[in-house]
């Protein structure tokens, strides 16, 4: 009965609420995917794209997307939807790839830690250099 409720709360007027959303992100996966059973196909897709375009919901959003058949994402994700489809068959696997590849992109931590034996700059002469 409580999942029922919540799945009637989550899609008002073919629009995600995102408040029932954001309590359902927080509940285990399983809640989760009971709540979402209850809704149709398609909004099952719509509700999966929202939660993935949204880095702290994606894990959700896969498995929602892995209710879902290609139909259905083809509808919501267009060209992406065989990604989807073939990432949601194996969340973790696609989360973890998902980090180690952020991972390379992430910028590393500047230092401005004086290294031992480093010859100092003299400021003078290159605000000099710039003068001239």
């Amino acid at each position: 009965m409580q999942q029922t409720k919540l799945a009637q709360q989550l899609i008002v007027d073919d629009s995600i609420d995102i408040q029932t959303l954001f309590e359902l992100n927080n509940s285990p996966t399983k809640d989760a995917l009971d709540v979402a059973s209850k809704l149709t196909a398609l909004q099952r897709a719509k509700v999966a794209q929202f939660c993935y375009a949204r880095v702290h919901m994606r894990k959700m959003g896969l498995h929602i997307a892995a209710t879902c058949e290609l139909p259905e994402l083809l509808e919501v994700f267009g060209a992406g939807a065989k990604t989807i489809l073939k990432q949601s068959r194996d969340v973790e696997e696609t989360l973890t790839s998902l980090k180690k590849s952020q991972s390379q992109y992430t910028k590393k931590p500047v230092s401005l830690r004086v290294v031992a034996g480093s010859t100092d700059i003299d400021s003078d002469s290159i605000a000099e250099e710039f003068v001239e």
